[in-house]
């Protein structure tokens, strides 16, 4: 298959997963009422079920109780960010040793989802990070807009959100691609 029709495919299967729960600590804190809970929850990656979202299986539960302190610190400014840089930072200046760059921004876009703000670029770190890489080359930021992206990725009516997963998702099928 050639470059625009593993992009293509790659956007279809973003799409079909909307509206389906692939991620159940994010039905979870869909169902929460309380900032606070909801940052207990995004912070200690907890599903309802009581088990740790895959993310974050590994980091020792006393890292994630401790990062979720300084967090739940920080709840009035969380409560009053404008924009999704504004959330990320805050989340970003709580962090601790054992807390990487996927915790940081999975617990940004819990708590974002919650306050419906949500990422107007795409955060790069680990899987996406490597997926981004098959695609565009060498990145040397952490961040990269959608109008960076190439065509079909560009014009999709794919999120920012949508974009950070498909780039993690698809990684393994982006292996080969050759850079437009």
């Amino acid at each position: 298959m050639d470059q625009i029709g593993i992009l293509q495919r790659s956007i279809l299967f973003i799409k079909a997963r909307r509206g389906k729960s692939h991620d159940r600590l994010i039905e979870f804190i869909k169902e929460q009422r309380s900032l606070k809970k909801v940052i207990e929850i995004a912070c200690l990656s907890t599903e309802k079920n009581g088990k740790r979202h895959r993310h974050q299986n590994r980091i020792n539960k006393n890292n994630l109780l401790e990062f979720n302190e300084n967090v739940i610190k920080q709840i009035n400014k969380i409560r009053n960010v404008k924009n999704f840089d504004e959330l990320i930072r805050i989340i970003k200046d709580q962090k601790i040793v054992g807390i990487g760059e996927l915790t940081i921004y999975d617990v940004a876009h819990r708590i974002g989802l919650f306050l419906n703000i949500l990422p107007d670029k795409i955060y790069l770190h680990c899987g996406t990070k490597k997926g981004a890489r098959l695609i565009l080359g060498k990145i040397s930021t952490k961040t990269i807009l959608k109008s960076d992206l190439p065509e079909p990725l560009k014009s999709s009516d794919l999120e920012c959100w949508e974009l950070e997963d498909l780039f993690c998702i698809r990684k393994n099928v982006f292996k080969g691609y050759k850079t437009l």
